[in-house]
């Protein structure tokens, strides 16, 4: 019988602080995108990739860091 030894890595603050940058990007570019809307009455499809890619990127690096 095979036991599984459960290790836990202690999460990078240089990890913590990327994460929470994209976070902070994620919130401006949703402002920048309600502020167009407003104003200019249509979409920018520009912003709108951009929070779509930075969302992305989170969710991988969430996902990837509980995979390992």
């Amino acid at each position: 019988m095979r036991r599984l030894l459960k290790v836990e890595v202690e999460e990078s603050s240089r990890l913590l602080y990327i994460v929470y940058l994209c976070l902070g990007l994620v919130a401006c570019l949703t402002v920048l995108e309600v502020f167009h809307l407003l104003v200019l009455g249509c979409w920018n499809a520009e912003v709108f990739g951009a929070i779509t890619g930075l969302i992305g990127s989170v969710v991988g690096i969430i996902l990837g860091r509980r995979i390992d």
